[in-house]
C-alpha cells in the first residue's frame, strides 16, 4: 500500500469509493471518504477509519495515526447576488459552496478575491470608474456557475457506487466495436480530461470593458491575428531571451502581477526600425495620461518587447524606442529589462517557438493588452494601435496631476 500512497487515485468498491491524494512530504497522505447516506451526527474519527476499512474490504487497513479530520455535508449551492449596491461584494464560500473533491474551493475563491481586489484598488484611488466594479459580478458569477456544473458531474462520478447501477459495467458502441467500461475508468477519463480545468487556467471570460470581443456574447476570443491566444483567458506563457544580457526566461516573468497593466508587442524584423519607432510613438503619447506625474514611467502601463529574431552581432547597436526602455528610480535611470527576443537557447530545448506557440502569423506583428490579472484583454495589430487607444479610454481614467 505504501507504494500506492505516493500517486493520487480513486478506489470504488460496492462498499463505497475513496479518493486518496498525497500531500508534501512522504508522510501523509489525505483520504477522501464517502459516506453512506445512514451516517448519522456526531461523527468521529473511530466511525471514519471504519468506514475506510469497509471500503477496501477485503484488504485490511490500519491507520497508524491521523494528523487532522474533518466532516462536511455537501452542499452546492450558489447565491442569487454577488454584491449588495455595488458597496458589499461576496466572495468565495459566501457566494458558492460545493463537494471538495476536485480540489476547487480555495482555488476558485482565492481569484474570486483577487479579481475584485484589483479592481477595487483601481477604483477607489481614481485610476478606472466604478463601472469596472460590475465586471467582478459578470466574471465570477458565471465562473461560479460553472463550477458548480462541473462539480455536481464530477461528485456524482466520485459517488457512482452507491447507486444500485454503479458497478454494472456500462457498454459503449464505437462503430462496430463495443467497450466497456468501469467506474474507474470513467472517473480516470473524467479526471485527465479537467486537468486544465481543475489547474485553474480554463477559466474564459464574457465580452467586457476589459474583455474586449470582436462577437458580441462570445465567451473565450481567438482572434485571427494570434490563434494561440485567447482574449479572456490567461495570457499563455512562452520561453524567450532577454536581450540585454540574454538571459533565457519564461515572458510571464515580465508581467508582474502587481496591479499594473501589461502590453505586448510582439515586433517581426521587417518594421525594424522605423515602423516600430512609429507604433511606439503613438503608444507612449496615449500611456502618458495614466501615467502620475513623477511617477516610473512604467508604474502603470508595463510595456515589453518580443522581437521575432536575434539582432545580427555584426549590427550597430539596437535603436529601441524610449517606450521600451522606461526610466526607473529614484535617479531615473533607464531600463533594460523589457526587451526579449524568441530565439534559441543553446543550453536548454523549448526556446526560439513563442511566435509558433502564440499562432502569430509569419507576417505579423502584433499587440496583446493583459490585465492586472493576467487574463488577455485585447489583441490587435500593430498598425492598430487605435484600438489599443480605445480600450484603455473605455476602462480607464487618467491620472491625476
Amino acid at each position: 500500500m505504501e507504494e500506492e500512497t505516493k500517486s493520487r487515485w480513486c478506489c470504488d468498491t460496492q462498499h463505497g469509493s475513496i479518493i486518496l491524494i498525497p500531500r508534501e512530504g512522504d508522510q501523509l497522505v489525505r483520504f477522501y471518504v464517502e459516506l453512506p447516506p445512514s451516517a448519522t451526527q456526531p461523527l468521529d474519527l473511530e466511525h471514519l477509519t471504519q468506514r475506510v476499512s469497509q471500503v477496501f474490504q477485503p484488504y485490511q487497513m490500519q491507520i497508524v495515526d491521523t494528523a487532522w479530520w474533518s466532516t462536511y455535508s455537501i452542499g452546492q449551492r450558489l447565491a442569487d447576488h454577488f454584491h449588495d449596491s455595488m458597496r458589499v461584494f461576496l466572495t468565495g464560500d459566501a457566494c458558492h459552496t460545493h463537494s471538495p473533491k476536485a480540489g476547487q474551493g480555495m482555488n476558485v475563491s482565492l481569484q474570486d478575491g483577487y479579481n475584485i481586489g484589483w479592481k477595487l484598488g483601481q477604483v477607489l484611488t481614481g485610476r478606472a470608474p466604478e463601472s469596472l466594479l460590475e465586471t467582478y459580478i459578470l466574471e465570477r458569477k458565471d465562473t461560479a456557475t460553472k463550477l458548480i456544473e462541473f462539480d455536481r458531474g464530477f461528485a456524482k462520478l466520485v459517488s457512482s457506487s452507491s447507486s444500485s447501477t454503479s458497478h454494472e459495467d456500462q457498454v459503449a458502441t464505437n462503430g462496430d466495436q463495443k467497450t466497456t467500461t468501469t467506474p474507474a475508468e470513467r472517473f480516470r477519463e473524467q479526471f485527465l480530461a479537467a486537468g486544465r480545468y481543475t489547474a485553474g487556467l480554463a477559466t474564459r471570460y464574457p465580452a467586457s470593458c476589459i474583455t474586449r470581443s470582436r462577437a458580441p456574447g462570445s465567451v473565450g476570443f481567438v482572434c485571427d491575428e494570434a490563434k494561440g491566444i485567447t482574449i479572456g483567458m490567461r495570457f499563455p506563457c512562452a520561453a524567450v531571451l532577454r536581450l540585454s544580457d540574454g538571459k533565457p526566461m519564461q515572458l510571464s516573468q515580465a508581467l508582474p502581477s502587481d496591479g499594473r497593466w501589461h502590453v505586448v508587442v510582439f515586433s517581426r524584423r521587417d518594421i525594424w526600425p522605423h515602423g516600430l519607432h512609429v507604433i511606439a510613438a503613438k503608444l507612449a503619447t496615449a500611456f502618458q495620461g495614466y501615467e502620475p506625474a513623477g511617477s516610473d514611467e512604467d508604474s502603470f502601463i508595463n510595456t515589453v518587447l518580443v522581437l521575432s529574431k536575434m539582432p545580427a552581432a555584426h549590427s550597430a547597436p539596437l535603436n529601441l524606442p524610449a517606450l521600451f526602455c522606461p526610466l526607473q528610480g529614484k535617479l531615473k535611470l533607464k531600463s533594460h529589462t523589457k526587451v526579449f527576443v524568441d530565439a534559441e537557447n543553446r543550453h536548454a530545448a523549448g526556446w526560439g517557438h513563442a511566435f509558433d506557440l502564440y499562432g502569430i502569423a509569419a507576417t505579423s506583428s502584433i499587440i496583446v493588452i493583459v490585465r492586472p490579472d493576467l487574463y488577455v484583454a485585447e489583441v490587435c495589430d500593430l498598425n492598430d494601435s487605435a484600438r489599443v487607444v480605445d480600450f484603455f479610454g473605455g476602462c480607464l481614467l487618467p491620472a491625476t496631476k
